[in-house]
């Protein structure tokens, strides 16, 4: 009988081994990390493909900076430059259409560095050159300090290296990226976005901004931004009009004789003269509000900027005057 326990006891125990183990057997398993992206680069190799992009665009040696693009990037510039080509062939782009966004002060080579007169100039462009003026990079020459600017010490402000989804990319797959920001002493800035493949850091996009140009990854349109220097002799400029119109107004439609900036209720240091002298050139019929009177900011002696002019259409409104920027021309 005690055998029969024995043997029994010993079956119980076997069977709740076997259920233990079937359960432990459909127990779910613990997720394997997913791996996101590829394995990053070192971090110094983004440093030195950083300073690539900063020294092609401070040896002016802007087509340079193709040369560090990831190969899809690259492709996608030369499909662009065939469809481009292709248009002109069919007929659906002209070059007038063409040559109106690249001279003026406003297009991607105002001073004509590349001597593009005809569509042969513009077709003869290798693609590194026609990728970097599609950039804006000679849009940079509309600095008349550009040599100061670029001479200047840049220095490394800012890193930032993680996983991020490319801006092209709807998908919002994460990939490894980093960001680093030049700047120098005159405010110019250089941001060179980098992603890593294959163990190697490849540039994605750069966007600059020296004196009053920006250019990179940026809307041609949105590319001028405003030399505060300029901002401010403008603004006081408009100072001077305004206390010229309170005074015009206080004397009953008309201004002291011979007037002066005091006369006129402008303190003296009120009138910023760091980079900026200022005048008044007066028409004295005092009838029709003083149209005609010239307000002028004339840069100082070595001031490498545009000088800025008021013209006086009347005292009689606030808003009777017109503002030029020299430097707009």
């Amino acid at each position: 009988m005690r055998v029969l326990y024995t043997l029994l006891g010993a079956v119980l125990v076997a069977g709740g081994a076997f259920l233990a183990a079937l359960v432990n057997a459909e127990a779910p398993q613990a997720p394997q990390p997913v791996q996101m992206g590829e394995s990053t680069a070192p971090v110094a190799d983004l440093d030195a493909l950083a300073m690539r992009v900063l020294n092609a665009i401070r040896t002016e040696s802007f087509a340079d900076v193709y040369d560090c693009f990831i190969p899809y990037r690259q492709t996608a510039e030369g499909l662009a430059r065939e469809e481009e080509m292709y248009r002109f062939e069919g007929g659906d782009l002209a070059w007038e259409e063409v040559r109106s966004g690249i001279e003026g002060k406003r297009g991607t080579d105002p001073l004509n560095k590349l001597k593009l007169m005809a569509l042969k100039d513009y077709r003869a462009l290798e693609l590194r050159q026609w990728v970097a003026l599609n950039f804006g990079c000679w849009r940079i020459y509309r600095n008349g300090d550009l040599e100061d600017r670029l001479k200047a010490s840049w220095f490394a402000v800012e890193r930032h290296t993680g996983l991020r989804a490319s801006k092209k990319d709807a998908y919002g797959h994460l990939q490894p990226s980093g960001t680093i920001m030049f700047r120098n002493r005159l405010g110019d800035t250089l941001r060179v976005l980098a992603i890593s493949a294959n163990g190697k850091w490849y540039v994605e996009d750069f966007v600059f901004q020296i004196g009053r140009v920006r250019g990179g990854s940026v809307p041609v349109a949105d590319s001028e931004v405003a030399d505060p220097r300029v901002v401010n002799a403008k603004n006081t400029c408009t100072l001077i009009f305004t206390r010229m119109r309170q005074t015009y107004q206080a004397g009953k439609d008309s201004l002291p004789p011979s007037p002066t900036f005091e006369t006129l209720g402008i303190k003296p240091g009120e009138l910023d003269g760091k980079y900026y002298t200022y005048d008044i050139k007066f028409d004295g019929n005092k009838s029709d509000g003083f149209k005609g009177t010239v307000i002028k900011a004339t840069p100082k002696k070595g001031v490498k900027l545009g000088g800025v002019t008021l013209t006086i259409d009347t005292l009689k409104n606030e808003k009777g005057y017109s503002i030029r920027d020299d430097s707009d021309d």
